[in-house]
């Protein structure tokens, strides 16, 4: 996994050095069992390690995606869908801070964007809420239509002040 993230090679974010050393230590966490899938073609083009409760091997509990490089954002997808396929009856937990953009949008791609603006809305409305309004970028425009929401001008204009030479 080493040779793969080096040959990747750096995309200037924050991030840990993902050397054998690394990787020597990262999964050695005792309340945890790590579970890897690997997408070789001839070499290793792909892997994503998840992590679940020690002794919830085989089970539909929940699980955390902890680690997930790709040559290519084919492989990121198809790695993916395979552990969702698998763990279909788990929660996935992935945390979104820090990932490269390229991972952003498979998540998108996959639906993600869309499931998570979901839940909030069904737990707003569990908490009696009847109204959401979302000020959305270009981007999530076409997830937030195909959830019911619909175009509205409340008059907020953007306005930019300079100061006068």
């Amino acid at each position: 996994m080493a040779k793969l993230v080096e040959r990747i090679g750096y995309d200037g974010r924050i991030q840990h050095v993902k050397d054998e050393s690394f990787f020597g230590w990262r999964f050695q966490n005792p309340f945890s069992c790590y579970h890897f899938v690997f997408w070789d073609d001839p070499q290793l083009e792909g892997y994503l390690a998840f992590q679940t409760p020690n002794g919830a091997h085989g089970s539909k509990m929940s699980f955390n995606v902890v680690d997930w490089e790709a040559t290519h954002p084919e492989v990121l997808s198809g790695l993916l869908q395979a552990v969702i396929h698998w763990r279909a009856a788990s929660n996935l937990t992935l945390w979104s801070t820090g990932l490269s953009d390229e991972k952003m949008a498979v998540l998108r791609r996959q639906g993600f964007g869309a499931a998570i603006t979901l839940a909030a809305l069904q737990h707003a409305r569990a908490l009696g809420h009847r109204w959401t309004w979302i000020w959305a970028s270009s981007l999530g425009r076409s997830v937030y239509e195909k959830l019911g929401f619909v175009m509205a001008d409340f008059g907020v204009r953007e306005y930019q002040w300079k100061k006068r030479p």
